[in-house]
């Protein structure tokens, strides 16, 4: 939902006031569509929706808010934040096609949830994403970017973009003809010379991820300005249905390079000069069962999103 980050700023906002009350509800679904349980290619099961269970219908739990708002109603009847965990099915298609990626819902009293903690990823010059810190001397990895054939968008946080684009979570392995730019043989996207794709290991556990994303680069590049981008991908592994396994597309990011010191002043850069950027991307909550892996993509495109 490409509403996310705004909606969570003023959150955040109001809960700092005490004022007033203040309350998240954060679903799996795209912009308007709480009463459907898939998203794209993805479906989350019959819990997904907000009507039937977080009250039984979306007039009834705004008539509970306004309750709460006006001091008409019991003061705890709203948990302060409701999420929606994504993650836990077994990864196999639906009779509608679609792969169940399972999830339940969580309260909390702050977003990020109080139990989590900020964890920290370094990308290695050989694919890997890891938690220790790189031990060898600086490294890089060099690409070529030709916007005249930019990266297809598939999926993510749209809305109003059909025909187009269409949000939600999609296959990044099996791009096809619904894609606006995508070409026979529909290779993965990873497989592009221009896609910088960095893997954890197959997870010896579940882990959990709750909040914002963020990837800080140090970058050059030969021209005044470009673009950066990030996505954030849960990679299932292989099964009857998806030989290749499934590469969901989570949440993803990206920055304007003229814009890496302010938003207000932007300057071009020097072609050749090493910068530091960060690469922001909508807060997310995903289950990564063990088996699957942590994946994060770079490139300088994300077309026509």
């Amino acid at each position: 939902n490409p509403y996310v980050r705004s909606t969570i700023e003023n959150f955040t906002a109001l809960l700092r006031l005490k004022s007033a009350p203040s309350h998240l509800v954060m679903g799996p679904w795209t912009h308007g569509h709480r009463c459907e349980t898939f998203a794209g290619d993805v479906d989350f099961g019959p819990g997904a929706t907000l009507d039937g269970n977080l009250a039984p219908s979306y007039l009834e739990f705004r008539r509970r808010w306004f309750d709460r708002a006006l001091g008409r109603g019991p003061e705890d009847d709203l948990p302060v934040v409701q999420y929606f965990l994504m993650g836990g099915g077994d990864g196999r298609r639906d009779a509608a096609g679609r792969m169940r990626h399972g999830g339940a819902w969580r309260t909390d009293t702050q977003w990020p949830p109080a139990s989590t903690a900020p964890v920290a990823l370094y990308l290695t010059t050989g694919g890997a994403l890891t938690p220790a810190p790189p031990t060898a001397a600086a490294a890089s990895v060099t690409y070529d970017f030709d916007p005249r054939r930019p990266v297809p968008t598939m999926g993510g946080q749209v809305t109003s973009g059909e025909p187009v684009m269409t949000g939600g979570a999609y296959d990044q392995n099996a791009p096809d003809a619904r894609v606006y730019g995508a070409s026979e043989p529909y290779l993965p996207l990873d497989s592009r010379p221009d896609v910088i794709s960095l893997t954890t290991p197959p997870l010896e556990r579940d882990v959990v991820v709750a909040g914002p994303v963020s990837a800080r680069l140090h970058i050059s590049t030969t021209a005044p300005d470009t673009d950066f981008t990030i996505k954030l991908i849960d990679v299932h592994p292989p099964n009857a249905d998806y030989p290749h396994g499934f590469a969901m597309n989570l949440t993803d990011g990206i920055v304007r390079c003229r814009f890496h010191r302010s938003y207000e002043e932007p300057e071009l850069l020097v072609p050749g000069r090493v910068y530091e950027i960060e690469v922001t991307a909508p807060d997310t909550a995903n289950r990564f069962a063990a088996g699957h892996r942590i994946r994060l993509d770079i490139s300088s495109s994300n077309f026509p999103r």
